[in-house]
């Protein structure tokens, strides 16, 4: 399931001042897949996935995703960083648009 980030920096904050972007830089909290909240725009659910024991949630500040099951770790391993969608649009030869969601697209095995 997507979760991103909810305290991510803004997209536009690299056209701020330097002195703003160093601020930012310094006192913003780093992205930390165990800690970091999900995006609150993607719904309460990424969150309690996220919380849920077992889950285990990519490394990718911006587009990570959360999974569950026996192959939750695979699936969440080596997220690239400079094509996020690129892995889970070959998982189980579905794509993120047929499935509707990633989640929807994989059998669910607590």
């Amino acid at each position: 399931m997507t979760c991103g980030w909810n305290d991510a920096p803004p997209y536009d904050f690299v056209d701020w001042p330097q002195s703003w972007q160093s601020t930012l830089r310094a006192e913003h909290p780093a992205y930390d897949s165990g800690l970091s909240e999900a995006d609150h725009n993607n719904g309460r659910l990424p969150e309690a996935l996220r919380r849920w024991p077992g889950a285990v949630r990519s490394r990718h500040p911006d587009a990570s995703f959360a999974a569950l099951g026996t192959a939750a770790a695979e699936l969440m391993a080596d997220h690239p960083w400079d094509d996020p969608m690129a892995r889970t649009a070959l998982l189980h030869g579905w794509s993120p648009t047929a499935a509707g969601f990633f989640c929807s697209a994989l059998p669910w095995t607590p």
